[in-house]
C-alpha cells in the first residue's frame, strides 16, 4: 500500500508523511512516564540511596563498632529504603502517596533485603576468601554486586506493579 501523503505539511523537501498511530511524529511530546526517563531516574535515585546505605553502613561499622551483618548493613539499607521510596514515588514515577503502594514497596523491599544481605553476607567468600582482597575491597564488591541485583528487581517490581503508569 502506497504512502499517503498528508496535506497539512509542506512537501517541498520531497518527503512523503504516512498517517499511522504506530509512528508517532518526532516532534510529539514523550510520554514523561517513558521506560528510559524512569530508567534514568531510578538509576539516579538508586546512586543517592546507595550513598546513604552504604555511607551509613561504614559509619556504624568502621565508626561504631557495630557488627558488620546483624547491625550496621540493617541499618544502612533502612537509611537508603527510605530515602530510595521517597524520590521513586515522587521523582521517578510521580505517583500520589497511598498506604497500598507504600505496604507493596515496604514488602518488596523486605524481599530484595533478604537476597541483598546474603549475597553481602556470602560474597566475600569469592572476593576476600578466593581472590584476596582486603577488607574495605571486598565490603565495596559485596556492596556492588549486592545493590545491583536488588536495583534490578527493584525497578522491575515497581515500574511494572507497583507504579504502574495508567
Amino acid at each position: 500500500m502506497p504512502a499517503k501523503e498528508n496535506t497539512n505539511d509542506d512537501h517541498s523537501s520531497g518527503f512523503i508523511v504516512e498517517d499511522s498511530a504506530a509512528a508517532p511524529m518526532a516532534t510529539d511530546v514523550k510520554d514523561e512516564h517513558g521506560l528510559m526517563v524512569q530508567m534514568v531516574r531510578f538509576l539516579i535515585s538508586g546512586v543517592i540511596a546507595a550513598v546513604v546505605d552504604f555511607g551509613s553502613t561504614l559509619i556504624f561499622n568502621y565508626g561504631f563498632g557495630l557488627p558488620r551483618n546483624e547491625v550496621s548493613k540493617p541499618l544502612g539499607w533502612v537509611l537508603g529504603t527510605i530515602t530510595a521510596y521517597m524520590i521513586n514515588r515522587r521523582w521517578t514515577f510521580k505517583a500520589e502517596a497511598s498506604w497500598r503502594r507504600t505496604v507493596a514497596v515496604a514488602i518488596l523491599y523486605i524481599i530484595t533485603f533478604a537476597i541483598q544481605t546474603q549475597l553481602f553476607k556470602y560474597s566475600p567468600l569469592l572476593f576476600d576468601g578466593v581472590w584476596g582482597w582486603s577488607r574495605f575491597w571486598t565490603d565495596t564488591a559485596s556492596f556492588v554486586v549486592a545493590q545491583g541485583v536488588a536495583t534490578v528487581i527493584n525497578f522491575i517490581i515497581q515500574r511494572v506493579f507497583i507504579f504502574r503508569v495508567k
